[in-house]
């Protein structure tokens, strides 16, 4: 309540000193009104900012009437920017201890075999310082297997290298489903001119490929 009274008092007391006063002369005649203060300015514009107060008589065709204008000012003489804070983001640490963190990783690992189609060829390899000609695969330590199955059910079966007939041929044996021993000669690229000594079937061999992934 103090506080309001003092308020009030200092207000009114402002008012009163912005009017011009006229001072009575001792003769009873009427001196010359005083003027209000000039406009005051802040001295210190920190980062540009200009603070302006002051009062003037208010005048009616260049004649005060006895009121008076307050004139309250603030403003920037430099470029106003606007700058960004960064406010640290809240971490939060969260803790499983649910039975599954005693579990151990594991790698799963997928084997894929595909068999690709491998036929002989007429190939020459040279014995006793000459030439012969044969009809199989340049090498006989390739593995090949054969299909004893369906084209929609396969299965493949190991044929091993037994030998070559006297016309050169290739041979190899297998195991059937009695596990008993069968014969084969394999399918050629080309078709030879010279006949198979043997009655073998001709099948078409193919070559094993694993994928691991």
């Amino acid at each position: 309540m103090k506080k309001r009274i003092l308020s009030m008092f200092l207000a009114v007391m402002m008012l009163v000193s912005v009017f011009p006063t006229t001072i009575i002369a001792a003769d009873g005649t009427a001196a010359a009104a005083l003027t209000p203060p000039a406009m005051l300015e802040n001295t210190n514009q920190a980062s540009g900012v200009v603070l302006r107060k002051g009062v003037s008589p208010h005048t009616v065709n260049g004649v005060p009437d006895g009121t008076a204008d307050v004139t309250i000012e603030a403003y920037t003489t430099s470029k106003v920017t606007q700058t960004t804070a960064s406010i640290p983001t809240d971490i939060v640490l969260v803790l499983d201890v649910s039975g599954s963190m005693d579990d151990s990783s594991t790698a799963t690992t997928t084997t894929t075999t595909t068999y690709d189609a491998a036929n002989a060829t007429y190939f020459r390899r040279r014995v006793n310082s000459r030439y012969v000609y044969y009809y199989g695969f340049n090498t006989t330590y390739n593995t090949y297997y054969i299909n004893i199955g369906t084209a929609a059910v396969p299965h493949y079966v190991e044929v091993e290298y037994e030998g070559y007939d006297e016309n050169n041929f290739y041979y190899y044996h297998y195991y059937d489903a009695n596990d008993e021993k069968a014969y084969v000669y394999p399918q050629t690229a080309n078709t030879p001119s010279a006949t198979r000594e043997f009655n073998y079937p001709v099948m078409q061999f193919y070559a094993q490929t694993v994928h691991t992934n």
